[in-house]
């Protein structure tokens, strides 16, 4: 194991409580309510249709699309299919695990490939330890066989390219998700974190008050421990800050890819905030100092990339 995120991270405390008070609340909901699914979906009609996957997991089906439901845990195995979630949904796509939270994303599987664009929330691919991290706003096109390519950078990049998706698909997706009613408990959560108030402070303190101490403990634990749950918390927009704030110890694969995808993840016009950055960078070179040149270099061409895009986007204070 790799140790990632150590000690100093005490001036992000608050958002910390609050991540986790939040996440308990989408957890705590899922669980006290028995879910009522369908076994299979299919759409062979030539319109879209929306469907409730599991509780709090809504779907719109393009036509073509089909799976199953199994254990609470969706498959899809053909088609295209738009997914929303109010809290933290895992997904079976192509032989991969995928996980998204409380956000919405667009799958397609066509034969032995799999193309993913995460439109509101990152998602996250998981082939047997090895990871994908696709940041809000982009997309990623492959098939479970990329947790087997050679482990050299080259090839390692090469297998886990992220590219911007094109904005008048985005549109697109956004329309259908204006179909999807949204499940009362969404409005419950996104107000317990305003991601815009800088003090959270009085917040996090009557959220502590209002759910008991072992849900606490059990989401630090989940999220310390569980290194894809930290990953998609780490370049989510309302949990960001309270992802770098927990020190944690994570695989050398969840190393990497957090270091590498996270400049990538800066997308938005306000931008990361500099506390977060400033650890990031902490971390990158920590991590660089240990690598190869080749690492290094290919670290080096993503942050130039972004530099590009910045100067492009007119984000001169970046």
């Amino acid at each position: 194991m790799s140790r990632v995120l150590r000690a100093h991270r005490h001036f992000l405390a608050a958002p910390v409580f609050a991540v986790l008070v939040t996440l308990s609340a989408l957890q705590g909901s899922a669980d006290r309510q028995a879910m009522v699914l369908p076994s299979m979906f299919l759409n062979d009609e030539s319109l879209s249709r929306e469907v409730m996957l599991t509780h709090g997991v809504q779907a719109v089906l393009f036509p073509g699309a089909r799976g199953e439901v199994s254990d609470g845990i969706p498959r899809i195995t053909d088609g295209s299919i738009l997914v929303s979630s109010a809290g933290l949904a895992e997904m079976t796509v192509g032989g991969m695990k995928m996980f998204i939270l409380q956000g919405a994303a667009h799958i397609t599987v066509q034969a032995e490939t799999v193309t993913v664009a995460a439109l509101t929330a990152p998602l996250l691919v998981d082939a047997g330890g090895r990871y994908v991290l696709i940041p809000a706003g982009m997309q990623w096109r492959g098939n479970s066989l990329f947790s087997e390519n050679g482990a050299g950078i080259e090839a390692w990049q090469n297998a886990r390219k992220i590219t911007a998706t094109p904005a008048h698909f985005t549109r697109k997706q956004f329309q259908h998700l204006l179909t999807l009613s949204a499940p009362d408990e969404q409005e419950e959560n996104s107000s317990a974190f305003n991601r815009e108030q800088q003090d959270l402070h009085d917040d996090v303190q009557r959220l502590i008050s209002s759910i008991g101490q072992p849900d606490f403990a059990r989401l630090l634990v989940d999220v310390t421990q569980d290194e894809r749950l930290w990953l998609l918390t780490l370049i989510h927009p309302d949990f960001y800050k309270a992802a770098w704030a927990l020190p944690v110890s994570v695989s050398p694969e969840a190393q990497r890819t957090a270091l590498f995808v996270f400049p990538q993840a800066d997308r938005a016009s306000e931008g990361f905030v500099r506390p977060v950055y400033d650890l990031w960078l902490h971390d990158a070179l920590a991590y660089l100092h240990a690598q190869d040149d080749a690492v290094v270099h290919a670290f080096g061409q993503i942050l130039q990339t972004q530099a590009t895009e910045f100067r492009t986007h007119e984000y001169p204070l970046r």
